[in-house]
């Protein structure tokens, strides 16, 4: 909401209301918007330091003074702190300021802070890498690196890099790339910005304001295009230009409609609008649909899954452990749920550690004989438990036989938190069943 009214402010100064409303309208309701605007990650607050850096110098050049410098440093250092897109927009802003004031005495309060900033985040980013752990400074370089294609795919380098290690022909990247921009925001968008990128040069500081925005996308993506193959969410940094653009576009073609039709007092303007408007939010709606079906699920498919379900169970193993405190859990095991749920998402909302796909007795067994923390306590998380399945397998068996379990609902799917204790490696049933085939 907040980068869609900063759109609106922008537009607004050089196109008027009505295109500022537009703008909004167009940003708000890209499905790419609503659907990465509302997931937790990085994205949709770059895009708004993005914006606002652009505001405020925007707001600085129109009237000077140390408060509103001091607000577009905060805003391009805040950026820099979010992620790597927000590094090039002090770049676009020099390059702007050059080309409009070169007759200008230097503004070196203006310039110098524009070169200093990006280079200063990224030297105390390093620094405290560094000071954490040396190697994984180099580690960082390799990975930014492998996102530019510099590293084969079947190398050392990239073992662990996602990224780097899947392959592809450059028609599968182009067929990925447009049906990732389909699904964002629709290829009538897509008609629109191109419209537009041809019009907007009749007014220099909407052209400058999509420069700035574009550069910064544009630019992240050239450089860090493997990443692009599989990050959609990436494509989101591309919603306020093409925003700005689709608006120009719009506006230019209802005035040309409106002028020749003005005379006949013909509403040939509010027929123009609906023509393009209604294809523009069908596509939409169908895109939204379609991407919410994407969501990254725990359960498998056939269960009901809320958006909020990693959430909501998170949080509540969150309320039942205490820090420090391991989880074993038989999720993540069938083949159709996502196992990232587990590695990443579901120990970020509980604070703890989270094993997965734990399926037997003596995989529990196998993990029981490692000493844990004096204080800390060992989980087992059962589920999600139905009449049909999972009520009388061995490992629940195993488990209600160790101790008495607690009982909860997570969209009314029944979970089961047992206490495991440490298990001596003589009496692990794993061991004990070896050696008796030994013996044999």
């Amino acid at each position: 909401m907040l980068t869609a009214l900063l759109l609106y402010l922008l537009t607004q100064r050089s196109l008027g209301k009505q295109a500022g409303l537009l703008c909004a309208f167009l940003f708000l309701s890209y499905p790419s918007t609503i659907v990465v605007g509302r997931k937790p990650g990085y994205e949709a607050l770059t895009l708004f330091l993005i914006v606002l850096s652009l505001w405020c110098y925007v707001r600085y050049r129109e009237k000077p003074s140390g408060l509103r410098l001091i607000a577009l440093f905060g805003a391009a250092t805040a950026g820099c702190l979010s992620d790597w897109a927000a590094y090039l927009v002090p770049p676009a802003l020099l390059a702007l300021q050059f080309s409009h004031h070169r007759t200008a005495s230097p503004n070196w309060r203006l310039l110098g802070g524009l070169i200093l900033i990006p280079a200063t985040v990224l030297a105390a980013f390093l620094y405290t890498i560094y000071l954490v752990d040396s190697n994984s400074v180099l580690d960082l370089i390799h990975q930014g690196l492998a996102y530019t294609g510099l590293f084969s795919s079947d190398g050392a380098v990239v073992a662990n890099i996602k990224e780097a290690r899947i392959q592809f022909t450059l028609p599968e990247y182009l067929f990925r790339l447009v049906k990732n921009l389909d699904s964002g925001f629709g290829l009538m968008t897509l008609l629109l910005t191109s419209i537009g990128a041809i019009l907007i040069h009749h007014d220099r500081d909407t052209r400058d304001y999509a420069l700035v925005l574009a550069f910064a996308a544009v630019f992240t993506m050239v450089v860090f295009w493997r990443s692009l193959y599989i990050h959609l969410h990436w494509l989101q940094l591309l919603a306020a230009p093409l925003a700005l653009t689709s608006t120009v576009a719009i506006r230019t073609l209802i005035e040309r409609t409106d002028s020749r039709t003005r005379a006949r007092n013909n509403p040939g303007a509010t027929f123009m609008l609906l023509a393009i408007l209604l294809p523009l939010a069908i596509g939409m709606l169908y895109n939204v649909r379609a991407l919410s079906g994407q969501q990254i699920r725990g359960l498998p498919t056939p269960l009901h899954e809320s958006s909020d379900f990693l959430r909501l169970l998170g949080h509540k193993l969150h309320a039942l452990t205490e820090p420090g405190d391991q989880v074993m859990t038989n999720l993540g095991i069938a083949a159709s749920t996502n196992a990232a749920s587990y590695e990443l998402i579901l120990p970020y909302y509980s604070r703890r550690v989270i094993e997965k796909a734990i399926a037997t007795p003596d995989e529990v067994s196998e993990r029981l004989i490692v000493p844990i923390e004096d204080g800390k306590t060992r989980y087992f998380l059962l589920g999600p438990l139905t009449a049909e399945k999972g009520v009388h397998s061995p490992l629940r068996d195993w488990l209600r036989a160790k101790s008495e379990p607690k009982t909860f609902f997570i969209n009314s799917h029944r979970f089961e938190l047992y206490q495991v204790r440490y298990v001596h490696a003589a009496h692990s049933p794993m061991l004990l069943r070896e050696n008796a085939l030994d013996i044999l």
